[in-house]
């Protein structure tokens, strides 16, 4: 992970940390594991045992996930 960017912070948001916590367990773990620990999905794969190409679904699936409650908990709060 670069060095120059920062980790997200869990507590500046807490519905984005809901979000990922609200997760199935192999996408939650993913993310956790390469989005805040920033290890690689190869390295993520090694420590759950599944192939990276696994890992790399599961970062994308998540990622939709995530994108379709948060888009709809902002919605939520605009109305």
């Amino acid at each position: 992970m670069d060095e120059n960017i920062p980790a997200p912070d869990p507590t500046e948001d807490g519905s984005v940390l809901d979000a990922v916590r609200a997760l199935p367990e192999n996408y939650r773990n993913a993310v956790y594991l390469h989005y805040y620990e920033g290890y690689t999905a190869a390295e993520v794969g090694r420590m759950l045992g599944a192939p990276t190409n696994t890992v790399l679904s599961w970062l994308r699936r998540a990622r939709a996930q995530l994108h379709t409650m948060l888009k709809e908990e902002i919605e939520d709060e605009v109305v």
